[in-house]
């Protein structure tokens, strides 16, 4: 250990200590401006020292002040530098170089450096705020942690940098005094994360940028606090602005683009409770050399910004917005959905099929209808869903009454009545080609056979529903031997009932053989009155019948009596 106090005054050219320490008590030692003072140890300078550095001072170890120090020269130092006395004067002109590995700066006052060099592939601390003439940062990661670091001179080139970045905890920040249209450099950024800022401000001030590696949540920034076109945001780290209004500073951030592709959106808010993340740019960034580059004007004070993805654009559902309950494959498309999965829900009816972006809907009867859709990007991005409500028109309820005749042959009247609910129209469709519109209808058939017939009903709305029955005509044939033809409305002629014959004759005889009557016309009836027109006495006559269908003979003779 070396003790220097022997003289007041020392003027020091050229000299190097080998101890570890060296304890300069009570003397005032300058090191000449040609001469260079090397230490391989810890330099201490008590309260009562005085050290002027005019010329070079390199140490292997921590730098302490703890007295007067006045340096217009440079400071080399591989340790900790300490600048804990009352005094520390550095000219615009002189040189800090923390040229060793991880490296703290300590100070009881806010000191203000010339030129600050952070040397090497290492992290070097602040532990106070400080200001600095020029900021040349090579390859080194500068932690302000909670303090300013600010860069006093306004020329654009007054911080320099390869690979080396400054990095920021909650209210830190890299400051610059800057002129009006000049672009200024912000080297902002982690080991895992660069980033550089680029202000042009309007008018001439100070600004800060401040790049904090960390998840916001952790500073109270909540990335669930998000305007609702926002899906997720970055959670490796975020930038705060300072003091760069909307109106005085056009900002350029340059991200690497190995980020972009998974959040390629920059967003902003105000760095206070309550307020939401929001999208501060929706154009697509440039490329340049391996950044994304985006051009913003903040609008927020003290913007913070941070790196996100947006949803995928709401789908528009287009299709029918009016269906009838129990309506079956309608087709609703999501439009704007193109290369994303699509998630339909359908309240009021089910999903009978889906291909690509349409799907087929059969609605349910006496529902409501909604439908919703999400469109869902690889990134597992969602949009806002999309709904669409339905009109289901309730359906008129079919319904008939048929009124058939005692015996249901051909050519006999079927009375059909439509007893239906809500129509507004109506039509009938017989299996045998006729069609009718009236509610009332009268319809008889030629042949025998089952019948179909089929109600449809439509409302007002359009809404359609049917039933059917069958009417069934059949075969057979009736004849009665016993009429009275006195006009008295009773039995007054011969009635044959017949349906399905293909073959037909009727012969009727007196006693004696003589014929009155012939017909080979099944459907005609016998009033009693022989070929001159006259009425046949009553009595016995007799009759030849010759009746066949496809599948019965009906041929008799016998005897038939006529009363009066």
């Amino acid at each position: 250990m070396r003790f220097l106090k022997t003289f007041t005054l020392i003027f020091i050219s050229s000299i190097s200590f080998a101890q570890p320490l060296i304890f300069m008590e009570s003397s005032d030692i300058v090191i000449g401006e040609n001469a260079e003072v090397f230490v391989d140890g810890t330099v201490l300078l008590n309260t009562n020292g005085i050290l002027s550095i005019e010329g070079s001072l390199v140490t292997n170890g921590d730098f302490i002040s703890q007295g007067n120090l006045d340096v217009s020269g440079d400071i080399q130092v591989k340790g900790d530098l300490s600048l804990l006395g009352n005094s520390s004067n550095f000219s615009q002109n002189s040189q800090v170089h923390l040229n060793g590995g991880n490296q703290t700066v300590y100070a009881n006052v806010s000191p203000s450096l010339g030129e600050l060099y952070c040397i090497g592939q290492a992290v070097k601390s602040l532990e106070t705020d400080i200001g600095v003439q020029r900021l040349i940062l090579d390859s080194s990661i500068l932690q302000t942690k909670r303090n300013v670091l600010n860069i006093n001179d306004n020329d654009v080139s007054s911080v320099s940098y390869s690979s080396g970045w400054v990095q920021s905890d909650s209210s830190g920040a890299l400051s610059r005094n800057m002129q009006a249209n000049g672009t200024y450099d912000f080297p902002v950024g982690d080991a895992v994360q660069s980033l550089l800022v680029r202000v042009t401000p309007s008018v001439d001030g100070n600004s800060g940028v401040r790049y904090a590696g960390v998840d916001a949540n952790e500073d109270g920034l909540y990335r669930f606090q998000v305007e609702p076109s926002i899906c997720s945001l970055s959670d490796e780290a975020y930038v705060q602005l300072y003091n760069v209004g909307g109106s005085e500073s056009s900002i350029e951030l340059r991200f690497p683009n190995l980020i972009y592709e998974s959040f390629p959106v920059l967003c902003e808010r105000e760095p206070i409770d309550f307020q939401q993340w929001q999208p501060l740019l929706d154009e697509e960034p440039n490329l340049d050399n391996g950044f994304v580059v985006y051009e913003v004007v903040p609008t927020k004070n003290d913007a913070a910004l941070i790196l996100g993805r947006l949803r995928p654009s709401t789908p528009q559902i287009v299709g029918p917005e009016e269906a009838c309950q129990g309506d079956d494959g309608l087709v609703y498309e999501a439009l704007a959905s193109q290369g994303n999965d699509l998630i339909w829900s359908v309240g009021g009816g089910l999903i009978a099929s889906e291909q690509d972006s349409t799907i087929e809907v059969n609605w349910l009867l006496n529902q409501s209808g909604l439908i919703s859709v999400v469109s869902s990007d690889s990134f597992g991005c969602s949009s806002l869903p999309s709904e669409a409500s339905v009109v289901l028109h309730a359906l008129p309820e079919a319904s008939f009454l048929i009124t058939g005749p005692e015996l249901p042959y051909e050519l006999e009247f079927f009375t059909l009545e439509s007893q239906s609910i809500g129509a507004a129209s109506l039509q009938w469709e017989i299996s045998n080609g006729e069609i009718y519109n009236t509610s009332h209808l009268d319809i008889r058939f030629d042949a025998p056979g089952i019948y179909e017939v089929l109600l449809t009903v439509t409302s007002g709305e359009g809404c359609v529903d049917t039933t059917m029955q069958n009417i069934e005509v059949i075969e057979g044939f009736i004849f009665s031997n016993v009429f009275s033809p006195n006009g008295d409305g009773i039995n007054d002629v011969l009635k044959l009932p017949n349906s399905g014959l293909l073959e037909f004759n009727l012969s009727v005889y007196t006693r004696w053989g003589n014929e009155v009557f012939s017909s080979d016309f099944s459907k005609e009836s016998w009033d009693g009155r022989d070929y001159s027109g006259n009425l046949v006495p009553p009595g016995t006559y007799f009759y030849i019948l010759k009746a066949k269908s496809a599948s019965n003979d009906y041929s008799k003779q016998g005897s038939l009596q006529i009363y009066y």
